[in-house]
């Protein structure tokens, strides 16, 4: 692959599955000379794009064992929503928000392969850590080159890296300098606070020094702070404006296998070979991106069966189902409590000037708890004993979820097994009674989107928490925009549909710690746990497979405990591809690699 090799050694289990997938993968498949991407098959059609179904990782599409790569063609993809932006800092940076079109423009430092479960380079020529991982020092391939001729080096990455730093670990003060007006508050902070300080050794060198041993770094490096930006096309752009608002926005400059062509709301993204893509051939003539507004539903896969589309990614369930029955091929990840019931601890919201409404109305500035039903411990128990899995999907997704109330079902590589809240309406009944004995009036607030799933949805939970004896004020009323705005700023909620998507890789990590950990500004439920603080911080530091499983373990426990949400179902990701589409791979987050991928004639 270009020369790619494996920065680190996995542990031993990890060596042992790796081999023997290995081992599986070699069979019957001959290697194709030259510049061809060899990427990995599940058994199947050799033919076809092949994936794991289940199993909680991606496979590489499949290569023909007779064809050379064949330069030429344009593939069109369905991804699963319209983004609104290219900037690393402005699209969230997943398979499913923009993570797949930016990865086209920009590439990666390093890329997570699935299949081994090891980090391989892209830009980078090599990833090496000291003993204790603290520091970590990446040397890139030499004489790389964004596309408007610039040097993509050292420089650049500490540009970028510290973009993600703004308020994060350095002064919110040098925004402007850095193109990350107003302050930085992405997901990315909790990866950016790690970063202690950044040191140029060389050119094409840099040397990450962190403020606690990260033993998967390669994580931050393959995601959202992996895609490097331009800086000369960037410092284009007003500082002192919210980065959405930059020309770059649109015409990103990056180093990718493709250059932005056109993007129009609305109207897709097209994206064109870079001819001089340090990875040598881009063999798509391009790329065009669009959405069919379904989130990966049954229009997605529709436009994929009638041939309108040569891929598309699909997140619905009983869609996903559907396509696996049809014999379409492609990558499989599974995201544990992909769908869940959050609850409102309490969690607190900074008031300023009566914003937002309506609890800071008439409240001094400063943090302000919210008072929710939820508070209780009681009532949140009562919710988790009144929901039924198995019922909601079967009214919601035909029976073909992946439905349990465990935090980590089985399919996740590092999973603890330890089960969920079990339904029990009897249970339910005796919560709710003492809840009201201590003053609850039964009334309970729930809120899902308006979109069709989200309608039934929110009918199968009412109905549910009505049969313990509930008073549910259901709202279907907002989209799921607004819907979110309500659970992440006004937190005027009581019980929400969300998801915690904690994805087949080490993105798990930052799912939960961006929503248990105590401290975390996108903590939605106010949950606080010492000893899930605990877990959480040392996973950061976990040594091995053994070591995450053991403190995965102790998060389950805690979340059992104090029940901050209930799990609904995992979700999978199947993102399906025309049998001719070749060479196509995986990285973390359901991020999709085209650098390699070719249509057979």
């Amino acid at each position: 692959m270009n020369g790619h090799h494996n920065t680190r050694s996995p542990s031993p289990g990890a060596q042992r599955r790796s081999r023997a997938k290995r081992g599986r993968v070699l069979r019957g498949v001959a290697l194709v000379v030259g510049l061809a991407l060899i990427a990995a098959a599940c058994g199947g059609d050799d033919d076809a794009a092949t994936g794991a179904t289940g199993s909680g990782t991606g496979t590489g599409a499949g290569t023909t064992t007779t064809l050379a790569p064949q330069v030429g063609g344009t593939l069109t993809f369905a991804s699963y929503s319209e983004i609104f932006g290219l900037d690393p800092l402005v699209a969230l940076g997943s398979g499913s928000s923009g993570g797949t079109e930016m990865t086209s423009v920009f590439d990666t430092i390093v890329r997570y392969d699935p299949d081994s479960r090891k980090y391989v380079p892209q830009t980078a020529e090599s990833v090496t850590a000291s003993a204790d991982s603290t520091e970590w020092t990446i040397k890139l391939r030499p004489n790389i080159k964004f596309t408007d001729g610039t040097d993509y080096d050292a420089e650049a990455l500490v540009f970028n890296l510290n973009r993600h730093r703004v308020g994060n670990g350095i002064d919110v003060k040098e925004c402007a300098t850095y193109i990350a007006c107003p302050r930085n508050s992405r997901a990315t902070g909790a990866q950016a606070l790690l970063i202690k300080t950044l040191t140029v050794v060389d050119k094409v060198t840099l040397k990450v020094t962190l403020t606690e041993p990260w033993t998967s770094f390669e994580y931050m490096l393959a995601t959202e702070m992996g895609l490097i930006a331009s800086p000369t096309a960037l410092k284009k752009c007003d500082g002192t404006k919210n980065p959405n608002l930059c020309d770059f926005n649109t015409k990103p400059v990056g180093a990718g296998p493709f250059m932005i062509d056109s993007f129009k709301s609305g109207e897709g993204i097209n994206v064109v070979r870079n001819p001089n893509y340090y990875g040598g051939q881009v063999y798509l003539d391009g790329i065009k991106f669009v959405t069919y507004g379904d989130v990966g539903g049954i229009k997605t896969y529709d436009a994929f069966k009638t041939g309108t589309v040569t891929g598309a990614y699909l997140r619905v369930s009983d869609v996903v189902a559907q396509a696996k029955t049809d014999g379409a091929k492609g990558l499989s990840g599974i995201d544990q409590s992909g769908e869940i019931l959050l609850m409102n601890m309490g969690a607190s919201i900074t008031c300023a000037a009566g914003k937002p409404e309506p609890l800071c109305v008439g409240k001094p500035d400063g943090p302000t708890p919210t008072n929710p039903a939820t508070k209780s411990l009681k009532v949140r128990q009562a919710v988790a004993a009144a929901f039924d899995p198995k019922s909601f999907n079967d009214r919601v997704y035909a029976g073909k979820g992946l439905a349990g109330t465990e935090v980590f079902q089985k399919s996740f590589p590092w999973s603890p097994n330890v089960a969920g809240p079990t339904y029990d309406v009897t249970k339910a009944k005796q919560l709710v009674a003492e809840a009201k004995a201590e003053g609850w009036d039964g009334t309970i607030r729930v809120i899902f989107p308006n979109s069709p799933s989200g309608q039934s949805g929110g009918t199968a939970v009412e109905t549910m928490l009505k049969a313990a004896g509930m008073n549910v004020v259901l709202d279907t009323t907002k989209d799921s925009t607004a819907q979110q705005a309500v659970v992440t700023t006004s937190k005027d909620y009581e019980v929400a549909t969300w998801g915690m998507s904690a994805g087949p890789d080490d993105s798990a990590i930052f799912a939960m710690i961006q929503n248990l950990q105590s401290t975390a500004p996108s903590n939605r439920s106010g949950f606080k746990s010492t000893r899930a603080d605990d877990a959480l911080k040392k996973l950061l530091s976990a040594p091995d497979d053994a070591a995450k499983t053991a403190l995965y373990k102790i998060i389950s426990e805690e979340v059992n405990a104090l029940v901050p949400f209930v799990p609904r179902v995992a979700i999978e990701t199947y993102r399906v591809f025309d049998p001719k589409v070749r060479g196509i791979t995986s990285n973390a987050k359901q991020m999709t690699n085209f650098s390699k991928a070719w249509i057979a004639k």
